[in-house]
Parts: C-alpha cells; structure tokens; sequence
C-alpha cells in the first residue's frame, strides 16, 4: 500500500464509522443542535482520511464498498447537517473539496489495486451522496466544488482510472511477492459494480462528475424549497432538483458582479456541448454499440441536461 500517509482500519473499524454515519443523519434535530460542535468535526475529520486509510481488501458488501459506504454515509450526515444549520456550510464544503483533492493526488501515487479498490469506490460515494442528498446549494459553492470536481476528469486521471486492469496485470508480473489472490479480487470487484451498472471506469467518472455539477447547480437554481422526507434515496436530490425547474422559474442568482461564477457557467456549457460532441462523433464510427464500460449513452445524457442547467443561468 502506498497511498499518501496511510494507515490501517480494519473491516470492522470502517463498519463503525459507516454506521456512525447514517445515525447522524437520522439524529432528532434538537440532539443534533445540541451536539453540532462535536458531530461537524468528527464527520469532517472521518472524510479528511479516508483517502489516506488502508482498508481491508474484502467483498463482504451487498452493494457498495467499504469506502464507497463510508464517503456517502459521512458526506450524506454533513448535508443533512449543514441544510439546516447553515453557519457550518463552510466547513462542510470545504471538508468535501478538500477530499477531492486528497483523492486526486493519490490517484496519481498510489498502486492500480488501490485506485481500483479504495480510491474510484470513494469517488462514487460521493457522486451517489451528492446527487442523493438535498441540500440548499448557493451559487458560489457551486463554482468552487465545480472547479474541484474538474481535477478528477483531468485527462491524466481519467487514462489511469480506463488502463486499470491492464496496470494490475502488468505490476503483478512485475512483482513476485504479491498475492496471487489479488488478481482474482481486482475482477471480482469490478465485475460486481458491472453488475449493478457501475463500471467504475473514466468514462464513467466522466458522467459521474457532470450529474454532480448539474445536480448541485439545479438546487442553487430552485426557486421553492426541496424538503427532505424520510430515508435518503439513491439520486433524490438529482430527481427533485429537475422536476422543480421543469414546474417552477429557476431562482435569480445575482451574479451581476460575480463574474467568476459566470466564467464557470461558461466553461460547464462548452464542456458539456464538447463531452457530448466527441462521444457522437466516436459512436458515429463504430459498427456495434458501445461497450458497457464506455457509459457512452449515460454520458452523453448528463452532458445534455447540463447544458439547459447551464443555459437558463443569467450568463
């Protein structure tokens, strides 16, 4: 292992930590008032190291990975937290920036194994805590999450993320001492987030990242408020945040004299116009349909509904 000052955490240590997670989002809101200044730090620090922890290598998950879990369960607490206590907004956004850049350096340090196993799981956990969880965004955070979430489909990234097995193989030929064992896990664990339409590779971090923009841009945009009700449900906030600006005016977000956030506003419509661009023109070329693991089709829809998102933005 030799992620970035890592340490181990047991199978059972990360257990804890997920579940410590999900109670903290289902907190009473007088115990979370009453607690907030111990629940924001410890919540802040348990993201700050997962890209530094060495998690046990193991598949005794129903659907998601160990570090997968344990970023939506820690990030999802934050949101829920932060919505209705703003004055910690701040802290919560920056903890969440900050771990992306923890994310995307060690991506370029650590084994294949490691980016396979712990690092591209955690980037899904928090695209899925994101996209799931509503959260009153404000324009200026967007722009600076935004920017954070571009160094993870820098081109560097994405060509290591869709070489990854091919990296395995190679490092596991080139080391004698490594564990036979290691190579069958490696499949295995991709094979199931195939399964469930996850192929985990740079393609789809791709899509992964323009679902978060525009999920996070839409809430900024909504005019009315998105409540919250019972259990946090995959992609929930994605879906209440289109449905509301498809039936109400998206909200004016001042940006007379923010011209920074207009610029990104820019950027995110060329982007996504080129994203979908460069996809149709691939698809065009090919004899056969795309193969799952490209999430071609997937990527170019989030390229589309991100550039409306971006479009009714006063820029």
């Amino acid at each position: 292992m030799n992620l970035v000052h890592s340490w181990a955490q047991s199978e059972a240590r990360a257990h804890c930590n997920i579940a410590f997670g999900e109670l903290v989002a289902n907190f009473p809101e007088e115990h979370i008032a009453s607690q907030i200044d111990t629940l924001i730090p410890v919540l802040t620090n348990l993201l700050h190291d997962v890209p530094r922890v060495d998690f046990d290598q193991c598949l005794s998950w129903d659907e998601w990975a160990l570090p997968d879990q344990l970023v939506f369960s820690t990030v999802s607490a934050l949101l829920r937290i932060c919505g209705a206590h703003p004055e910690y907004a701040d802290k919560a956004v920056a903890s969440i920036i900050n771990f992306v850049t923890d994310i995307v350096e060690n991506l370029k340090e650590s084994s294949s194994i490691d980016v396979l196993s712990h690092l591209t799981p955690s980037i899904h956990g928090l695209y899925r805590a994101i996209t799931s969880t509503l959260y009153p965004w404000t324009a200026s955070q967007w722009r600076l999450l935004s920017a954070s979430l571009q160094s993870l489909i820098a081109t560097p990234v994405l060509e290591r993320i869709n070489r990854l097995l091919l990296d395995i193989h190679q490092e596991a030929e080139a080391d004698p001492d490594l564990d036979p064992t290691s190579i069958a896990f490696c499949h295995t664990f991709i094979s199931r987030y195939i399964a469930l339409g996850r192929p985990l590779s740079g393609y789809f971090i791709v899509c992964c990242v323009m679902e978060m923009q525009w999920t996070v841009l839409a809430q900024a945009l909504a005019s009315t408020p998105l409540v919250h009700k019972g259990q946090v449900r995959e992609a929930a906030a994605a879906n209440k945040a289109w449905v509301n600006l498809m039936k109400c005016p998206a909200k004016d977000l001042g940006l007379e004299d923010e011209e920074e956030t207009k610029q990104a506003l820019r950027y995110i419509v060329r982007d996504a116009l080129q994203c979908f661009s460069d996809l149709l023109e691939q698809i065009e070329g090919m004899e056969t349909q795309p193969p799952v693991d490209t999430y071609a089709w997937e990527t170019m829809s989030e390229s589309l509904v991100c550039f409306p998102r971006t479009s009714i933005s006063d820029i």
